[in-house]
């Protein structure tokens, strides 16, 4: 299997946290999928359904913070369809856009 790497573009925060990250010299992954060095059957991560993306494929990427069932923080990568991605981001900025122009009101 050919090893493939998606960029993702943090938000501010996250991008500060990076940034803190790799201006220290550190040298390794900021997540990864669980490893045992007890367990090698545990390891890894599943492919529970098969995927296929034919060449040229427009997806929609988003990572998320999360907890996982043991309430440890995870990240969470999801690949969807490209439009119904874009539409929920032209969502997200028209609310950040309503939110911007209500905190006027305030004054």
């Amino acid at each position: 299997m050919p090893k493939i790497n998606l960029t993702l573009y943090p938000g501010k925060e996250l991008k500060e946290m990076l940034d803190a990250h790799m201006d220290s010299g550190k040298k390794y992954p900021i997540g990864a999928s669980l490893s045992f060095e007890d367990d090698k059957e545990k390891s890894g991560f599943t492919f529970f359904e098969e995927i296929t993306f034919p060449a040229n494929t427009k997806v929609g990427l988003t990572a998320w913070a999360g907890k996982n069932k043991n309430d440890k923080t995870v990240l969470n990568i999801s690949v969807e369809d490209f439009e119904a991605d874009y539409g929920k981001f032209m969502e997200r900025t028209a609310k950040k856009k309503e939110l911007s122009d209500s905190s006027f009101d305030k004054f």
